[in-house]
């Protein structure tokens, strides 16, 4: 029998785990639950992040106003949602305020594939640009 002890490296916003201390440092930069995150979608596309305190007042006045804030980043969307609803019972009054019925069907994986296509730079299509 052999036994390894490994080191593990925890984000300290979410319960992500990894082995390499630099793999967990790029993550807690972008995670979704980090109130100072630097959003690499928006990075990508060359646009301006907005603060989390700015889209959680954007998303207090609903789901359409904190996508059109955030130019439709799914990653802003996702994290201003996740961190809005941190510690919300969800059976409560506060929960069922509206937001889910005008979201309706978002899918986060699905938007960030057709934003990713939307803002993708125009050399890059079709391979190599050098």
């Amino acid at each position: 029998m052999k036994s390894v002890l490994r080191m593990r490296h925890y984000c300290d916003f979410c319960k992500k785990s990894t082995g390499t201390k630099p793999s967990m440092e790029k993550h807690e930069k972008a995670c979704t639950a980090n109130p100072a995150r630097v959003c690499r979608m928006c990075s990508f596309a060359g646009l301006a992040q907005l603060s989390m305190s700015e889209l959680q007042v954007e998303y207090a006045k609903g789901f359409k106003a904190l996508q059109t804030a955030c130019e439709g980043c799914p990653a802003c969307m996702l994290a201003t949602m996740r961190q809005h609803w941190d510690g919300v019972v969800y059976d409560s009054d506060v929960y069922n305020d509206g937001r889910d019925a005008e979201r309706g069907e978002w899918d986060f994986k699905k938007a960030s594939q057709a934003w990713i296509e939307d803002h993708r730079p125009e050399d890059t299509y079709g391979g190599y640009c050098g």
